[in-house]
């Protein structure tokens, strides 16, 4: 759904699309990223039909399709994330890397894959050569990108409980050499130095669950962190 915003007291409504099950939508100029699965334009009603689709957005009121891309191993897509002419989708068991430098024929650059570590994947972030992946497989996984067409997982911090905390990671940010982890399953906000990628350190973590609030999304602004 696309809605006018101007006026904040009276919103209005210009456009949608069907695009199933939307998981994560990310804009960047005049075009939306859309991962989801359910419906067209990813082919069917089925778990399995699942995709990246990108929408021209130049008129708000006529959102038109120029291209999508599915893959029989992206299974339960959540997160989407941008990065020059690549597009890094979270998924079940994989990290998959799509070329997105010609909007009417995105292609798979690459993918990684890890039944463990890369399980039930929740969320992504990419900085540099590195992408951070968090997921339902209880695990801070470090992934070189450097090379889009064979990417491979290069250090992880998993396991729920004492030293690493990390019970359903669920959201990510990242600020110089470090990345702020939400562990939802552990009622805990989370800091892990990164300076090392294939050796990620646990430094701190706030416990929350005091609060009766199980952290599950962070943005950081300057000295603070804003958790959800």
């Amino acid at each position: 759904v696309i809605s006018n915003i101007s006026t904040p007291a009276s919103l209005s409504f210009l456009a949608s699309v069907n695009v199933g099950w939307v998981c994560d939508i990310k804009i960047v100029r005049n075009r939306a990223y859309i991962v989801g699965k359910g419906v067209v334009p990813f082919g069917g009603i089925l778990p399995g039909d699942a995709g990246l689709a990108i929408y021209n957005i130049a008129n708000p009121a006529d959102p038109t399709l120029l291209g999508s891309i599915t893959h029989s191993d992206l299974i339960n897509p959540s997160s989407v994330y941008l990065n020059g002419n690549y597009a890094y989708v979270a998924a079940h068991e994989y990290l998959f890397i799509f070329d997105i430098s010609e909007s009417t024929d995105p292609s798979l650059a690459g993918k990684v894959y890890d039944a463990t570590l890369l399980a039930s994947g929740y969320y992504v972030i990419v900085d540099g050569s590195y992408a951070y992946f968090v997921g339902a497989g209880d695990a801070f996984v470090i992934i070189d990108v450097s090379n889009p067409a064979n990417p491979s997982v290069v250090g992880s911090l998993a396991g729920n409980g004492s030293p690493n905390y990390m019970s359903v990671p669920s959201g990510l940010a990242k600020v110089g050499n470090y990345v702020y982890v939400c562990s939802y399953g552990e009622w805990r906000f989370n800091v892990v130095d990164v300076s090392t990628p294939s050796q990620p350190l646990m430094i701190s973590y706030l416990d929350l669950s005091a609060t009766s609030r199980r952290p599950k999304q962070v943005i950081v602004r300057g000295k603070y962190a804003y958790v959800t």
